[in-house]
C-alpha cells in the first residue's frame, strides 16, 4: 500500500493526488517520526511538507530501535536537516524525577547515539524536582544505582580474565532478588498529597535484551517467592530462544500435551500411554513412579484414554478438553507447583486453540498435534497473535518485558539486566548513504562490514538509552566483566572515558572498549558517581553475592511507616466508603442492543414484526395498519408499484440491499449496469434466493431484474423537502459517506444515571408537541423498557449526505438510513397508503427507529464538531430520513412532494441533539 501510494505520487495524477490530501488536511502531524522509514517520509514530505500546510514531525532519535521491522534512523537525520525545518526541542521531562534525571544525565552526558545523536539534558517537571521515593524512615533511595562486579570483586580464581557466564548469570540474579526485597519491604513512593505508600510489585519493570534472558529472570523471581509475569515472551507453543532461531523448540504446555494426545490416538499402545500417565494429566508423579506402578493402574489410566478418545471423535475439542479438565489431576496438581500459573495458563491456552480451530466439529487426536508445531521464523515480535502467551495472573506482580516492547512505556521502578554484554557483530545489512537504501552485500567486504557494526553499535546504543530512561523513580543496571562486555553498550558509557572522566569520542567508537580491572576499575566508576550529588550510586558485589541461599521474599512482613500500617493489618478493618457510584453496567451498546431490551407485549401490539434491526423473514402486516387484504388489493389496482414490492422479506434480503446500495455510485452514467454487476458480485457470496410473489400477471422478470429495476427507481426517486426536492441520485461520490462507523464512549455523571429512560425525557424537553414522534417520547420516557448505558455505544450509519443551499457554500448533513421493511401484505399489491406519512410513522415507532435516529445524529454531530470549520448545529445538521426502499417511487402522486412515499423525514431539533451528546459525555447541556 505504502509503494503504491507513493507510486501513484510520482505519477500522472501525483500532483492532482497531492492538492486533495493537502486540501483536506491543513496540519500533519507525526508521532515516533524516528521510526519512520524512505517510503512513508517520501509521501509525507510531498502531500504535507510542499504546500500551504503545515507539517510537524515528532521524535526522539535517541529511541530509533526498530530496525528490524525497517525504521531507518537515516530517514529522520536527513529530514530534520533539510532546509526550511525549524527545530524545536522538548526541555521538560514529564515522567522522571529530578534526581533520576541528574544521575542520568551525569551518566550519558557525552554519550553519542548515532552520527549527530547526542545526549541532551532535561529539566523535570514542577512537581517532580524532589524524588518521591524514599525509604520508610524518610531516607531517600539512590535514584540511579550500578552494581559492578568483576573477577577481582568477587575473588574467583581462575586462568581467565573474566567472569564465566554461569557465575555472572548467579551473581546478577542474587543482586535482583535482594534489591527487589529491599524496595519492597522498605520503599515507599509518595502519592502527591503528602501520604505514601508500600512499593507493589507492580510498580517494578525488569527490562531484558531478549526472552531467552527474560525466562531467566523469571525464574529467579520465581524461586525467591516474588510474583512476576512476562510480557509478551513469544508464542505458547514454542520455548523461549533467540529471536534469529527458525527452529524453536516446542514449549512445556506443547510437549504435555503433545504426550496426551498420542496416548489418546492409541490407548492401547502401553508405552505411550505410560509416557502420558507421568505427565501433567497423569496419575503419575514422576517416572520414579512408573517404575513401581501396577499394571491395574496404567490399564485404568488406558480405559480413561479411551473415554476421552470417544468424546473427541464424537464432540470436538471444546468437550473433549472440558473432560481433561473434570477428570484428571492437572488443576490441582499444577496450580500447586513453583510456577503453576504460568504452566495453567499455557496449557489451557492450547486447549484454546484446539476448540477455535475446531470449535465442535469431530476431530482425531492427529489434526490437534498438528496445531502444538511451534511457528518456524523470527519470534521478534513475540509469535502470531493466537499464539501470543497471556499473562498468568492478575495479582500484582514485577513486569518482565524486553526494551523493544517497554518503549513509550513507564514504570515507577525499572531494571535494567542484560546490558552489560552483547553477542558480536552479524553484520548482515548497512544503510548506503548514496541510494540512501538499506542494502545486503553478500561478499561482506571490509566497508561493508565495518559499516554494519557502526550501525549495530549505535543502536544498541540506543537501547541502552530507551531502557534507562523508562523509569519515574529508580532505575538500576548491572555491569559484570564477561567475555563480550567490551561490544556492550553500557561498557562505552562507564569506560570509554579519558583521564578527567569525560567520554572519549574516538574511544567511544571504537568496535569494541577493553574495560579496566580491579581498582582501576572501582576507582573510574566511584569518580563518576562522585560527580552525581548522590543521584548514581555504586554498588560493589562480592564473594558474599556468591555464598548461601537465595533470599525469599516474605509479603507483609515489615511495616515501614504509620501510612502503611493498614496495608500490613495494624489498624482494624472498617467498611469502606465509596466516593463514586460505580459503573455496574459497563459494555458496548448498539441500537439493537438497547433495543432488545424493550417489551413488544405492551406497546403497539398492532404493528409490523421483524427480526433484527431491518427486516423479519416473511414479515406480514396486520390489520391495524394495513386493513383487510382483500380490501387492499382492491383499491390499490392503479397505483404505482416498485418493483420491490414483489421480492422476499427477511434480514438477509435487508443485507443484500444495503450491500449494493453501498457500492454503487448513484451518479452513475450506467447506473443500471452497475447495480447489476454489484448485485451479482454479492450473491457470488450470498447465493440469496430471490423469488418473486405476487398476484397473477402483476410480476414481469426474475428476482435480480427487480431488485436491479427497484433500486435504479429508489435512487431516482426524491427525498422530499428535508433534502430540498433532491434525489439520491443527485449526490456525489465526494457528498456521502457510506456505512460510516463510529464508535462513543459512554461516561454518565454519577449523580445521573443515562438510560433509555433518560434519552425519551430529553426528547420530550425539545419535541414540540405537533412533533409525529413525540408520542414515542412519551413511551420511552414512561419507562416502557429499561437499560441503564455505560461504556461504548457503537453503530454505522447506512448513508451521511451533505447538501449545499443555494449559496453553494452553506452544507446541511442529512442522516438517512435504508430500510427494506414491507409495510404490505406479503404477495399483495401495496396500497397508495401503505408506505405514506402515517404508516412510516407507526412503522418507525413500533421498530424505535427514532432511538437510531437520535444515536446516529449524535455520532454525526461529534463527527462535524471535530471535522468542520465554524461548525453550528442549528445550521448544519439537515435531519434524518428513513429511506423505505419498498415505497419509493421516481414520479411521485400529486400532494405528496413534501412527504413522498417511502421516506420518513424528522427534523429533529438542534438543542435535543446538543443536549444528548452532552448527556453521553457525563457533562451538563
Amino acid at each position: 500500500m505504502l509503494t503504491g501510494l507513493r507510486g501513484a505520487l510520482d505519477g500522472p495524477v501525483g500532483t492532482a493526488l497531492q492538492k486533495r490530501l493537502g486540501d483536506q488536511f491543513r496540519v500533519a502531524l507525526i508521532d515516533e517520526f524516528q521510526d519512520t522509514d524512505q517510503v512513508q517520509w517520501s509521501i509525507f514530505d510531498r502531500c504535507f511538507g510542499r504546500g500551504d500546510g503545515r507539517l510537524i514531525l515528532v521524535g526522539d532519535p535517541k529511541q530509533a530501535i526498530y530496525a528490524f521491522r525497517g525504521a531507518n534512523i537515516h530517514t529522520y537525520s536527513s529530514a530534520a536537516s533539510q532546509s526550511g525545518m525549524a527545530r524545536r526541542r522538548l526541555g521538560t521531562n514529564w515522567r522522571s524525577d529530578g534526581p533520576v534525571l541528574h544521575g542520568l544525565e551525569t551518566l550519558l552526558t557525552g554519550a553519542e547515539f548515532g552520527s549527530g545523536i547526542d545526549f541532551t539534558p532535561v529539566g523535570p517537571a514542577p512537581a517532580h524536582e524532589e524524588s518521591r521515593l524514599r525509604l520508610g524512615d524518610g531516607q531517600p533511595i539512590i535514584p540511579v544505582e550500578l552494581a559492578f562486579a568483576d573477577k577481582e570483586s568477587l575473588e574467583l580464581e581462575t586462568r581467565s580474565k573474566t567472569v564465566g557466564a554461569g557465575i555472572a548469570d548467579q551473581v546478577i540474579d542474587r543482586y535482583l532478588v535482594e534489591h527487589l526485597i529491599d524496595l519492597l519491604d522498605h520503599g515507599m513512593i509518595e502519592n502527591g498529597d503528602g501520604s505514601a505508600r508500600r512499593v507493589d510489585p507492580s510498580d517494578i519493570a525488569i527490562l531484558v535484551r531478549s526472552h531467552v534472558v527474560g525466562a531467566t529472570v523469571a525464574a529467579a523471581l520465581e524461586q525467591a517467592g516474588i510474583p512476576a509475569v512476562v510480557h509478551g515472551e513469544g508464542d505458547v507453543r514454542a520455548s523461549a530462544a533467540p529471536g534469529w532461531s527458525s527452529s524453536p523448540k516446542p514449549s512445556v504446555a506443547a510437549t504435555a500435551w503433545r504426550y496426551l494426545l498420542e496416548a489418546v490416538a492409541d490407548p492401547a499402545d502401553a508405552r505411550r500411554a505410560r509416557a502420558a500417565a507421568v505427565g501433567v494429566f497423569g496419575p503419575l508423579r514422576s517416572p520414579v513412579d512408573l517404575a513401581a506402578v501396577d499394571e491395574e493402574t496404567i490399564a485404568a489410566f488406558q480405559r480413561q484414554l479411551v473415554d476421552w478418545a470417544e468424546e473427541l471423535r464424537r464432540s470436538g475439542p471444546a468437550a473433549f478438553t472440558g473432560r481433561i479438565w473434570a477428570e484428571s489431576p492437572v488443576v490441582t496438581r499444577v496450580l500447586g507447583s513453583a510456577g503453576g500459573d504460568r504452566l495453567m495458563t499455557d496449557l489451557e491456552h492450547l486447549g484454546e486453540l484446539f476448540a477455535v480451530e475446531f470449535g465442535t466439529a469431530p476431530v482425531s487426536p492427529d489434526r490437534l498435534i498438528g496445531l502444538l508445531d511451534p511457528p518456524s521464523g523470527s519470534q521478534e515480535d513475540g509469535g502470531d497473535r493466537i499464539g501470543q502467551r497471556r499473562i498468568p495472573t492478575g495479582a500484582p506482580s514485577v513486569t518482565i518485558m524486553t526494551v523493544h516492547k517497554a518503549k513509550g512505556l513507564e514504570f515507577p521502578i525499572v531494571g535494567c539486566i542484560g546490558m552489560h554484554k552483547l553477542d558480536g557483530c552479524k553484520a548482515d545489512r548497512s544503510y548506503d548513504q548514496t541510494s540512501g537504501r538499506q542494502v545486503v552485500d553478500l561478499a561482506k567486504g571490509a566497508d561493508f562490514v565495518q559499516g554494519a557494526r557502526n550501525e549495530q553499535r549505535d543502536e544498541s546504543l540506543r537501547l541502552l538509552y530507551v531502557a534507562l530512561t523508562r523509569a519515574a523513580h529508580h532505575v538500576f543496571t548491572c555491569w559484570i566483566h564477561e567475555q563480550n562486555s567490551p561490544y556492550a553498550p553500557l561498557t562505552r558509557v562507564l569506560f570509554a572515558r579519558d583521564a578527567d572522566g569525560s567520554i572519549d569520542l574516538d574511544f567511544y567508537r571504537a568496535d569494541k572498549i577493553t574495560p579496566p580491572t580491579g581498582e582501576a576499575a572501582r576507582g573510574q566508576l566511584e569518580a563518576l558517581a562522585a560527580r552525581s550529588d548522590g543521584t548514581l550510586g555504586i554498588r560493589i558485589l562480592d564473594a558474599d553475592d556468591l555464598a548461601g541461599a537465595m533470599p525469599r521474599w516474605q509479603p507483609g512482613q515489615t511495616a515501614t511507616s504509620d501510612t502503611d500500617a493498614a496495608k500490613t493489618g495494624a489498624s482494624e478493618l472498617s467498611v469502606a466508603t465509596l466516593s463514586k457510584r460505580p459503573d455496574r453496567y459497563p459494555s458496548r451498546w448498539s441500537f439493537t442492543a438497547i433495543t432488545a431490551r424493550r417489551d413488544h407485549q405492551t406497546f403497539h401490539d398492532d404493528a409490523p414484526t421483524e427480526s433484527g434491526a431491518d427486516e423479519g423473514p416473511d414479515a406480514v402486516a396486520s390489520d391495524g395498519i394495513l386493513g383487510d387484504v382483500e380490501e387492499t388489493a382492491a383499491r390499490a389496482s392503479e397505483t404505482p408499484v416498485s418493483p420491490l414490492a414483489w421480492l422476499p422479506a427477511g434480514t438477509a434480503f435487508g443485507t443484500l440491499v444495503h450491500a449494493v446500495l453501498e457500492d454503487v455510485d448513484f451518479i452513475s452514467d450506467d447506473l443500471v449496469g452497475d447495480l447489476r454487476r454489484t448485485l451479482v458480485a454479492e450473491q457470488a457470496v450470498r447465493n440469496l434466493p430471490l423469488r418473486p410473489a405476487g398476484p397473477a400477471g402483476s410480476v414481469d422478470g426474475t428476482g435480480e431484474e427487480l431488485l436491479v429495476d427497484g433500486l435504479a427507481e429508489a435512487i431516482e426517486a426524491p427525498l422530499g423537502a428535508l433534502w430540498g426536492g433532491r434525489r439520491l441520485r443527485d449526490v456525489r461520490l465526494a457528498d456521502r459517506l457510506s456505512e460510516c462507523s463510529f464508535d462513543l464512549r459512554l461516561d454518565p455523571a454519577d449523580d445521573r444515571a443515562l438510560t433509555a429512560r433518560t434519552i425519551g425525557e430529553v426528547a420530550l424537553a425539545h419535541l414540540p408537541s405537533d412533533d409525529p414522534y413525540r408520542p414515542w417520547a412519551e413511551g420511552l420516557a414512561g419507562g416502557r423498557f429499561t437499560v441503564d448505558l455505560s461504556g461504548h455505544l457503537t453503530g454505522s450509519i447506512d448513508l451521511v449526505a451533505r447538501i449545499y443551499e443555494a449559496d453553494g457554500d452553506t452544507p446541511r448533513f442529512v442522516v438517512s438510513d435504508y430500510k427494506s421493511n414491507r409495510l404490505h401484505p406479503a404477495g399483495q399489491r401495496p396500497g397508495p397508503d401503505d408506505y405514506g406519512p402515517d404508516a412510516l410513522v407507526k412503522a418507525m415507532v413500533a421498530h424505535d427507529y427514532p432511538l437510531q435516529a437520535l444515536l446516529y445524529s449524535v455520532a454525526l454531530h461529534r463527527y462535524l464538531r471535530w471535522r468542520l470549520p465554524d461548525y453550528d448545529p442549528a445550521v448544519h445538521l439537515g435531519g434524518v430520513t428513513y429511506l423505505f426502499v419498498r415505497g419509493m417511487l421516481p414520479v411521485v402522486p400529486a400532494g405528496s412532494e413534501e412527504q413522498p412515499p417511502g421516506v420518513a423525514s424528522w427534523r429533529v431539533p438542534p438543542g435535543l441533539i446538543a443536549e444528548l451528546d452532552a448527556r453521553f459525555a457525563g457533562r451538563s447541556a
